[in-house]
């Protein structure tokens, strides 16, 4: 499988393969080794093996980032020097589903999507929104401040009528879905 980033005018592609891995899904799950793809040549250079679930591509293609259940960290690749990093490692909680019971490695909570210029990625914890460095630079950022995890809320960024490949714009208030764990009552926060 073969996806480019959010520009349609892409030079950079993401490839995805199973193919070494397919007699794993029926035990093991569902596995990739990903490549990055020159869009003119269709020349791909083989970035991370045995990548479990699926990478994605950054909107502006300059970075690659995966989940990894084992490590229950989120990565992230430099797509021009090929430096990968634990950009979840800085989070001072939980990223993994902590209530996954499954014989299987923990899925993440999830990632919101990216800001203007590939700046910063939006990743999840069970109650709050991180604003991460991919690059491991710069000390993560709760944007929701705790508010989340002090309340007992499950914050999520919500892009209504937006693309998903689309970024998430700083410089404007974002719309999020709360959801209180205990009561399950929900509605919606404005957030700068």
């Amino acid at each position: 499988e073969v996806q480019p980033g959010s520009h349609t005018t892409a030079s950079r592609l993401l490839g995805l393969s199973n193919l070494p891995y397919r007699t794993l899904i029926s035990w093991d799950g569902s596995y990739n080794d990903v490549y990055l793809v020159d869009a003119e040549t269709g020349e791909r250079r083989l970035v991370v093996e045995q990548v479990r679930g699926r990478a994605s591509l950054s909107p502006e293609e300059r970075w690659v980032t995966w989940w990894d259940g084992v490590e229950r960290a989120w990565f992230s690749l430099d797509a021009q020097s090929g430096t990968v990093t634990n950009i979840s490692e800085a989070i001072p909680h939980p990223v993994h589903n902590e209530l996954d019971d499954s014989p299987a490695p923990p899925g993440s909570y999830g990632m919101a999507g990216w800001t203007d210029g590939d700046r910063d990625v939006l990743l999840y914890d069970a109650h709050d929104v991180w604003l991460v460095d991919p690059a491991g630079q710069r000390a993560p950022r709760n944007l929701t401040e705790g508010v989340g995890r002090e309340q007992d809320l499950r914050f999520r960024v919500v892009r209504p009528g937006a693309d998903e490949d689309r970024t998430i714009p700083m410089d404007e208030p974002v719309l999020l879905s709360a959801f209180h764990v205990e009561t399950k009552a929900d509605g919606f926060y404005r957030d700068r």
